[in-house]
């Protein structure tokens, strides 16, 4: 099946989808008339610059993202199982889970959280 398609956020495009095919199809086109007064679409592809993935490599892990937050935020709790319980829903990973990577990442000096030499 193949369908031509116009959205605000997308663009015109014409959309193929395949029973057998692992993904559609989906390419950006322009449509213009074939003369002044026929009603014949032309359709030409857009060439666009291809979007780069953003690699594992350069993506900031999650682990590091938390424990940012957490000395920044230096909340009350003194001990990486209290951060872990804490930090639970927030992150959407399990407590020991948390608990494993902190304690690779964070200590506490007695008087504030810091990052573990």
């Amino acid at each position: 099946m193949i369908a031509l398609r116009n959205s605000e956020k997308h663009g015109r495009r014409i959309q193929t989808t395949i029973n057998r095919a692992t993904e559609d199809l989906n390419l950006r086109v322009t449509v213009r008339p074939a003369g002044e007064s026929s009603e014949v679409p032309i359709w030409e592809r857009v060439q666009t610059k291809p979007q780069r993935e953003p690699s594992i490599q350069t993506a900031t892990p999650w682990q590091e993202l938390l424990a940012g937050q957490i000395i920044k935020e230096q909340p009350e709790e003194t001990s990486i199982a209290g951060l872990a319980h804490r930090y639970a829903d927030v992150v959407g990973k399990a407590v020991s889970t948390i608990r494993a990577e902190l304690t690779k990442r964070l200590v506490h000096t007695g008087e504030a959280w810091a990052a573990a030499q």
